[in-house]
């Protein structure tokens, strides 16, 4: 289940982007589980033509008679960022020091939340704690000690607290946060979406439905299309597509208008599912909407083209992905495509990257399809300066690494060379096995030298390995 549960950047993002608006279902019919992803061409296209051209006039006038932000309330929210910013890098300065941090709390803290009674400095401060959960988790119920002194916490701040939980990986305390909200009558859709997305990164699927049948019956707040994006991110890692399917229809049925994050969402959960084609035809429905794909759009489809074998799409995709945004994960990605279609120069140029970045490679599925690459290239010399690379940086070394480099050289008859590699493998502690013994017979054979394919062979006999008759010299 790990690889179910494992959550991309883009589904991270939409599980804790929490919006205000609510929108209350319409009653539904029943439909099918299996369902179309097609929008019905003439009916459907009219209506989003129509309501585009006139959500376009209605904006042009509405604009002209609502209060936009004014400079002095973009310099107000610069300046408590400011603020936030100022007190957060000292707070992650004291993070090993207890002590230090709630002096730093009560000593510059207490006032600055006091200056906003709305909460809002409580809510950016937990937000800009999001890369430090447990310290967003420690100020939260600080925070909650402050509650009784005057200053009330916020619905919002709770949806920050449970997020906090969730991502330091403690569910109960989420749970007990949100139950503490519901009885201070300010349960709202953003905590209900709050504590959806703990549990679903949590890997409480079944909890995750029961909420959400509560959400529904809740008479002051209903389901937004955060929730219902959750929901896809959820049935899609559990391979459910039927009901991640059934969700999407739902959406279009309330007539809310889906986000980036749920066509992503439903993209990753082809992807699990190992889906290409339905994958494909989410990608295109995307592009015809009026909504534009994201980097994390581009990122999955990467990975869904990499797992089909697709390179001329792959190829194509990396054109989009910005030069200077490096992952290493797509670094890695790339190694085993090119990998995997021996296109040596362009594998080389992927793994000199990960050298440079200093990503280290672990898998050892992605180091035999290096291996292999090299061995059906017959280059056994690049082969060797890439194992020695490998090893300063600490990537996985294995037993195949230089079973190959034997292999190579004694198909070249470079013994020498060959033998050297057996020093190599006692430098990592890895044991002669009957393949790196059968490998020195037959480089032996190959070169005549009669009297160490009978030592070879003796030694094969003195560790009890199976000898058929073909190794005895001739």
């Amino acid at each position: 289940m790990k690889r179910v549960w494992k959550i991309s950047d883009a589904a991270q993002a939409e599980f804790f982007c929490l919006h205000k608006t609510s929108v209350i279902p319409k009653p539904l019919a029943p439909s099918p589980f299996i369902i179309s992803l097609e929008k019905p061409k003439e009916v459907r296209c009219t209506r989003e033509v129509n309501s585009q051209t006139q959500s376009f006039k209605w904006a042009n006038i509405v604009g002209l008679f609502t209060d936009k932000p004014s400079y002095s309330d973009f310099l107000a929210r610069e300046n408590l960022r400011q603020k936030v910013t100022c007190l957060r890098d000292e707070l992650v300065r004291y993070a090993k020091d207890s002590d230090g941090f709630l002096r730093i709390l009560k000593e510059k803290g207490v006032h600055l939340l006091q200056s906003y009674s709305n909460g809002s400095a409580s809510v950016e401060l937990l937000k800009q704690l999001e890369s430090w959960p447990h310290l967003a988790v420690e100020v939260f119920n600080w925070r909650r000690k402050q509650d009784d002194s005057g200053n009330p916490m916020t619905s919002w701040e709770y949806s920050k607290g449970i997020k906090a939980a969730g991502r330091n990986k403690n569910v109960d305390l989420a749970m007990e946060l949100f139950m503490e909200a519901a009885n201070k009558q300010i349960k709202t859709t953003s905590t209900y979406n709050a504590l959806l997305g703990a549990l679903m990164i949590n890997g409480r699927a079944d909890k995750c439905q029961t909420l959400f049948r509560d959400l529904k019956r809740e008479p002051k707040c209903s389901p937004n299309i955060v929730t219902y994006n959750i929901l896809i991110s959820v049935f899609g890692r559990l391979m459910l597509v039927d009901h991640m399917e059934t969700t999407f229809q739902e959406i279009n049925n309330l007539e809310l208008s889906p986000t980036i994050s749920t066509y992503n969402n439903l993209i990753a959960g082809y992807i699990t599912a190992w889906m290409w084609d339905r994958m494909e035809k989410t990608f295109h429905m995307l592009k015809l909407s009026p909504l534009i794909p994201d980097i994390n759009t581009y990122l999955l489809m990467l990975r869904g083209y990499a797992h089909s074998d697709r390179v001329k799409k792959i190829k194509e995709l990396m054109k989009l992905i910005p030069e200077d945004e490096y992952r290493p994960w797509l670094n890695v990605l790339m190694i085993r495509v090119y990998a995997q279609e021996d296109s040596l120069e362009e594998m080389e140029n992927s793994i000199n990257e990960a050298f440079e970045h200093r990503t280290s490679v672990k898998t050892a599925g992605v180091m035999r399809s290096i291996i292999a690459t090299y061995f059906r290239c017959n280059a056994v010399d690049r082969l060797a300066d890439f194992v020695r690379r490998a090893e300063c940086e600490g990537w996985r070394i294995c037993r195949s690494l230089y079973h190959c480099k034997m292999v190579m050289y004694g198909s070249l008859k470079r013994l020498d060379e060959m033998e050297n590699v057996l020093n190599e493998m006692e430098e990592y502690n890895l044991d002669r096995t009957k393949k790196t013994l059968w490998i020195m017979r037959n480089a032996y054979s190959l070169c005549g030298h009669r009297y160490k394919v009978a030592q070879v062979v003796g030694l094969m006999y003195k560790n009890g390995y199976e000898i058929p008759l073909e190794a005895f010299p001739s």
